[in-house]
């Protein structure tokens, strides 16, 4: 991650010596551990975390800032500033990442409730928020994308989302590290299961 991001920031012609991380959930939240865990124990700057929520207080907003500096990168994990707290965070940092590996711009599926309830939903989405299966942190997660400096996603799918706002999209894939040695004595193929966290 940390070389593909290096890439797509070098034309600001800038030395980064920290990262700054925002994220929900803070240093143990499996998107911190699983997409940025690698950077912040092999990479080569250090690495701060702030937890913050996905539409941040303002006192969040003001930890971040306060951990600006020169040199400094700030990735935000799903963490949607408002318009003009992200202009703020951008004045006082050399870059600004946004990381993302769901689909954060699409509702939940709703499998409950009525034919009639379920159709009602989908057209208070579509008179709010535009679209049918828009969440509610998809306006505020098309702004942020246009003021970032690079965007990182978790696969091809979040790439074309995240390409039609912002100007530098890097697909990084989030993976889970392989079993090392196959389990002895096993006959049966084994099952394959993946939970999420939401």
């Amino acid at each position: 991650m940390a070389s593909d991001v290096s890439g797509a920031l070098r034309q600001k012609q800038f030395f980064m010596d920290r990262i700054v991380v925002g994220t929900t959930g803070g240093a143990d939240a499996p998107q911190m551990k699983y997409r940025l865990g690698p950077l912040s124990r092999e990479g080569p700057w250090p690495m701060d975390v702030i937890a913050a929520g996905t539409f941040p207080s303002r006192d969040e907003v003001a930890s971040l800032v306060a951990a600006a500096g020169p040199g400094r990168v700030l990735i935000l994990q799903r963490v949607l500033p408002s318009r003009r707290e992200i202009r703020a965070l951008r004045a006082v940092f050399d870059a600004v990442v946004f990381d993302f590996d769901d689909a954060i711009y699409a509702a939940m599926p709703d499998i409950r409730g009525s034919r009639l309830k379920l159709a009602a939903k989908r057209i208070l989405r579509l008179a709010v928020r535009g679209s049918t299966t828009a969440s509610s942190r998809r306006r505020r997660l098309t702004k942020v994308l246009r003021e970032v400096d690079v965007c990182v996603v978790g696969n091809e799918i979040l790439a074309q989302f995240a390409r039609r706002y912002a100007n530098r999209v890097v697909e990084i894939p989030s993976t889970v590290e392989p079993v090392e040695t196959q389990p002895a004595g096993r006959t049966e193929p084994p099952v394959l299961v993946w939970t999420g966290v939401a």
